[in-house]
């Protein structure tokens, strides 16, 4: 326990109140410096004449704890700036215009069945009642519209244009088989869901993904760290990390929660793979790390699209060293080079550029595969192996 008194208590929570107030200094560390430290000290005993009212307190007093608790501040926290990364207006992916090739649909039936030729072996193979039970439209091509717009990973505004194309060409192709309106609508409305399937699989032969750009802002050099919550079941009990689990409890590792750490700035975590308990451990061994935690939301600000959605990057770990500070994020080895992945290795890449030159110490970022978090692993291997550029 740090302070006893109850009065101590209250003046140091009140200390951790009011550092967030100065986050534009260049570090923690500059709270100790005598103009700001009078500064902390000022704000405090403001604080305490609206929490103590009628309460006298000696100056010397508040000095002296407001001095420690901004001296624990700074050895037991890790500077992190507020950085806001988020991409600019427009989606980074974008489809090629492109003609339709209908040559797998070949129509030779009057029934309302298609006839398709698969072309990647050349089997053949008729499809009933495809479609959807939805509402009829006014015309055969909304119903590829309207499919081709549902996907995720289609734009409404974007690629309206070549979706429109893209369906027209498909029921002009179908129309070219029937000699009735009416048969081109059954044949459409019974099998939309085949249709609008074999024009996105097109569509995504045809993607491009461009270079996202982002807009970034700096708030200020250094945030205080918030409380950190997680459920976990009654009957569950904090785990000393560095027991290993029993193979056949791995796959439960997100229902547990673990303690014991002497690095990490929170007395308990949570891990959401057997890989990520492995690299806490690399990191509690590693002399090379001082500290280290795992962030929660609305720390870092780092923002990327997937889906045409703006989502939050909440990164694996955060560690600090004698010369640097790390991201550092663990993905299994299928993951490594999935779009997502890569999207928040890039805004990640953004934040670690700003944030060197607005903290003291540079910033890396580490994507770590988790077949190479090993029992002899060291910090600085997988730093030099694995840091993104």
């Amino acid at each position: 326990v740090l302070f006893s008194n109850p009065i101590d208590r209250i003046i140091a929570q009140t200390t951790y109140e009011v550092i967030g107030r100065f986050g534009r200094l260049g570090s923690s560390a500059s709270l100790q410096k005598p103009e700001n430290n009078c500064k902390v000290v000022q704000e405090v005993e403001k604080e305490l004449q609206k929490k103590l009212i009628g309460s006298t307190i000696p100056p010397e007093q508040v000095v002296q704890v407001v001095a420690k608790t901004t001296d624990v501040f700074a050895k037991f926290s890790i500077d992190v700036p507020r950085i806001i990364v988020s991409p600019k207006d427009g989606s980074c992916t974008r489809f090629a215009d492109f003609n339709l090739d209908c040559s797998s649909i070949n129509l030779k039936t009057s029934s309302g069945k298609l006839f398709i030729k698969h072309l990647h072996d050349g089997s053949d193979g008729y499809i009933v009642n495809g479609g959807q039970n939805t509402a009829r439209e006014t015309c055969p091509e909304n119903y590829i519209w309207r499919g081709l717009l549902d996907k995720n990973d289609i734009n409404n505004l974007y690629d309206a244009p070549l979706v429109e194309k893209l369906s027209k060409q498909l029921v002009d192709y179908i129309r070219a088989q029937y000699r009735e309106e009416a048969d081109v609508e059954d044949v459409v409305f019974n099998n939309q869901k085949l249709l609008v399937d074999l024009v996105y699989s097109q569509m995504m032969e045809h993607r491009i993904t461009h270079e996202e750009a982002f807009d970034v802002r700096v708030a200020q050099s250094f945030q205080t760290l918030k409380a950190s919550y997680c459920s976990i079941a009654s009957s569950e009990k904090p785990r000393d990390f560095s027991v290993l689990l029993p193979e056949g409890e791995r796959n439960q590792i997100k229902s547990m929660i673990f303690c014991g750490f002497r690095k990490c700035l929170y007395t308990m975590q949570k891990f959401d793979s057997n890989s990520e308990l492995e690299f806490a451990r690399v990191l509690e061994r590693d002399s090379r790390a001082l500290k280290w935690f795992r962030p929660s939301s609305n720390l870092f600000h780092i923002y990327y699209t997937s889906n045409f959605e703006q989502k939050e990057y909440i990164p694996d770990f955060v560690v600090e060293t004698p010369d640097c500070k790390l991201i550092c994020e663990v993905k299994s080895v299928k993951e490594m080079k999935q779009e997502d992945v890569l999207k928040k290795a890039k805004a990640a890449l953004q934040w670690t550029q700003v944030a060197t030159e607005a903290d003291e110490k540079p910033w890396k970022y580490i994507l770590i595969p988790h077949n190479e978090i090993l029992e002899n692993s060291t910090l600085r291997g997988l730093e030099n192996f694995y840091e993104q550029k």
